[in-house]
């Protein structure tokens, strides 16, 4: 009996050990978006926070294992809790699975925001490079047309 019971405290103890491991993953996940979510800046800058963006989206599989081992655990200690106990093991398992989706949105969206910006440099330092081209095309025509006035009498 109490190697049964020593079981279900064991049950509850890595399900609440996987939840706050899940918990902890995804709350820095969102603390490191939150740092690349503003797209203003240098080109540069914005390209490095795109790359981290990147880099917490390729993450995303290790977050889902945790969700998913966090997930069977709470079925295995739902099996030895009252009916109480389980009310919260559903809440907290469905807060999770909501945090995961926000997650996977606030990832996606930033991630559409900063190539937007960087896109938008791209075709800022094209428009730029045309500009000063031109610029400097028209401004020797205009030496050129200058000299020619000085040669000429009027």
């Amino acid at each position: 009996m109490i190697a049964k019971l020593e079981d279900y405290v064991n049950s509850h103890i890595q399900y609440k050990e996987s939840y706050d491991n899940f918990y902890d993953w995804i709350r820095n996940c969102k603390i490191e978006i939150q740092q690349c979510s503003d797209s203003h800046g240098e080109k540069d800058s914005v390209q490095k926070k795109l790359n981290k963006v990147k880099k917490i989206i390729e993450a995303l599989p290790k977050g889902e294992a945790l969700l998913q081992k966090a997930i069977k655990l709470s079925e295995a200690a739902l099996e030895t809790t009252g009916n109480e106990g389980k009310d919260s093991i559903n809440q907290e398992i469905k807060q999770l699975k909501i945090e995961w989706e926000n997650l996977q949105q606030i990832c996606k969206d930033t991630k559409k925001l900063l190539e937007k910006c960087l896109s938008a440099w791209f075709d800022y330092l094209e428009t730029s490079e045309k500009k000063s081209k031109w610029v400097k095309e028209y401004d020797g025509k205009l030496k050129t047309v200058e000299k020619v006035d000085k040669i000429t009498p009027e």
